[in-house]
């Protein structure tokens, strides 16, 4: 197929009983995209009770953020281009935060 990029299963919620579950198939629990992007970083995920941070590769934190729908635009308009790492955590509201899923994404 020219052109395709990946496919989108969806995966009902019942078949794993937690996030280390799912990361031992293979699945992500959150994904950023487009990558490499421009001038919005995009998190998927259907985590609950979650927060994004951003940051450049020498470790500065450029953004944070609470996640409160399955998609959280990033506006990364002022921000140099270069790699950036993202990190989405779990239990914000508790504060007893876990990293659950983590990348890099590039912005041209």
């Amino acid at each position: 197929m020219t052109g395709t990029t990946g496919a989108i299963f969806k995966v009902p919620k019942e078949v794993f009983d937690g996030i280390d579950e799912a990361h031992d198939e293979g699945f992500a629990v959150a994904v950023a995209y487009p990558n490499p992007g421009k001038d919005v970083l995009n998190i998927r995920t259907g985590l609950k009770d979650a927060r994004v941070e951003v940051y450049d590769m020498s470790g500065r934190l450029m953004h944070r953020q609470d996640i409160t729908e399955n998609v959280t635009g990033i506006d990364t308009g002022g921000w140099a281009a270069g790699s950036y790492v993202w990190i989405v955590y779990t239990g914000v509201s508790t504060g007893s935060t876990t990293l659950v899923e983590t990348g890099k994404w590039i912005k041209e």
